[in-house]
């Protein structure tokens, strides 16, 4: 399918606030929502920064709660090949936040940004049966009342990187796992007695029968030249 780059339309914020006076941009409360089939239909972009603190599925996956997700969601329309229209919408997210380092487990800061486009269908089945035939978008669920911030979410969250290390990561020796432990050969020792002037040796043993055998020899000589 053919990808077409979403037409500039009217600018919200999250807040309601509209960046063209009298428009009547996506309304939001706590958590932003929009009405999708007329947010691509005026062509709307609304657009915010979310502290990570209110995102507890993402949060829950971090270091701690700080940081932030800057996103901006942008809707068009396009005809469609049954005569009809095609709904799109485009989401671009710039994360910050702080995850575990995988070798110390200490605070790792990281960034990164995504960038998303979807294809709306009117209905689950619907979009069930389309979600296999396109790659170049994602398939959703139009909805009167859609809640931006999950998807905000769940976007973060799947497009965090799957591991983060410090560029210098030093551990504690005590924690260092990867330094080889020797244990004491128990023959080195008696291997050392073996070898010439080890001391207790076979040549010690040579040298105390050789001192045996001229004492022996002293007395026998003595005997023998003993009076009769």
């Amino acid at each position: 399918m053919t990808k077409h780059a979403p037409p500039k339309g009217p600018r919200a914020r999250a807040d309601g606030s509209d960046a063209d006076p009298g428009h009547a941009a996506a309304k939001t409360a706590a958590r932003p929502t929009i009405d999708t089939n007329e947010f691509c239909r005026l062509a709307q972009t609304i657009e915010d920064t979310t502290p990570v603190a209110r995102l507890p599925r993402l949060a829950a996956d971090l270091f701690d709660e700080t940081g932030q997700v800057d996103w901006r969601l942008r809707g068009w329309q396009t005809p469609g090949d049954d005569g009809g229209v095609q709904r799109r919408m485009h989401l671009h997210l710039a994360v910050q936040c702080a995850v575990h380092c995988d070798r110390c487990l200490q605070r790792l800061p990281i960034a990164y940004e995504i960038e998303r486009d979807y294809l709306l269908m009117r209905t689950e089945k619907q979009a069930a049966e389309v979600d296999a035939d396109i790659d170049d978008y994602d398939v959703l669920v139009a909805s009167p009342r859609f809640d931006v911030l999950e998807l905000v979410e769940d976007e973060a969250i799947m497009a965090q990187p799957q591991q983060a290390e410090h560029e210098d990561c030093a551990l504690p020796v005590e924690l260092d796992a990867d330094e080889p432990y020797e244990r004491p050969n128990p023959f080195a020792a008696l291997a050392a007695l073996r070898e010439p002037g080890g001391g207790g040796n076979e040549a010690g043993g040579l040298r105390s029968e050789e001192g045996g055998d001229d004492g022996g020899d002293e007395k026998t000589g003595g005997e023998e030249d003993a009076p009769r």
